[in-house]
């Protein structure tokens, strides 16, 4: 990586790169420092090693399956929406990877760092959120921010955020609704046939 890299290349190699798939030195996951363990962590302590090591060494990648990632459906993976998933360890914690980043790539850094919590926004907004979005956009997406029409989405996500899960349940009950009502109009087909 050079300090020309588009930070969305860096979006996208951290979502193919996966540790669990990943092959490090031990000296090297050593000087990285190793995973995240300052405080008990839920999310995002690989990432947080893989970015250090991202912004800090050469990196190959074998474009080749070689494993398959599966999630299970729990609370703790986040899957399902219905719980507010836990802020990942570089967004919560980001000092030691700011100043593991070489200067001349720090502002890459920074734009991923703003992605990421654009993204995060939108998910405490829609969870009804919109303080804990609303701090989180403050902190990391700063007027000059280099995605308006994402913070833009972000703002009006905040401003919603009160009645955006009301909408989110309707919605999903109103899609439940509908499939219940064209399996019985199949079954009164069928019994009319």
């Amino acid at each position: 990586m050079t300090s020309e890299t588009d930070v969305n290349l860096v979006v996208d190699i951290e979502k193919f790169v996966h540790m669990g798939f990943s092959v490090m030195r031990t000296d090297i996951a050593r000087k990285m420092g190793g995973y995240f363990d300052r405080f008990k962590c839920l999310r995002g302590e690989d990432t947080y090693l893989s970015l250090k090591f991202l912004f800090n060494n050469k990196i190959t990648i074998i474009p080749e399956p070689y494993g398959l990632y599966h999630t299970e459906a729990s609370e703790l993976v986040g899957c399902g929406f219905d719980t507010i998933p836990p802020l990942s360890a570089y967004l919560a914690d980001p000092e030691d990877l700011v100043d593991s980043c070489p200067t001349e790539k720090r502002h890459i850094l920074k734009g991923y760092f703003s992605l990421k919590a654009l993204e995060q926004t939108v998910i405490y907004s829609l969870l009804g959120q919109g303080k804990k979005a609303s701090e989180l956009l403050h902190c990391y997406c700063s007027l000059d921010c280099r995605y308006p029409k994402q913070l833009a989405l972000a703002r009006l996500l905040i401003m919603a955020a009160p009645v955006l899960p009301s909408v989110r349940r309707i919605w999903h009950s109103s899609k439940a609704i509908g499939r219940r009502i064209k399996k019985i109009s199949i079954v009164l087909k069928r019994c009319i046939n």
